[in-house]
């Protein structure tokens, strides 16, 4: 009945890659959607690092 970890998601990376691709599509670059698969690696979140990682949110939250 312990959890000693978590693993999350990043959405805001989710996001960044999602708009630069669609940037670069937009611009021209039409190979940059063409079948790609965008690997977005995800958090492993302990006790020994899940201050930073709620810091990490917190600033990307712009501080709320």
């Amino acid at each position: 009945g312990d959890i000693y970890g978590t693993v999350i998601q990043q959405p805001y990376e989710f996001g960044e890659q999602s708009i630069t691709r669609m940037a670069k599509y937009l611009r021209g670059d039409k190979g940059s959607l063409a079948g790609d698969k965008i690997y977005i690696s995800t958090l492993q979140v302990t006790k020994a690092n899940v201050a930073e990682v709620q810091a990490k949110q917190k600033e990307l939250l712009g501080g709320k």
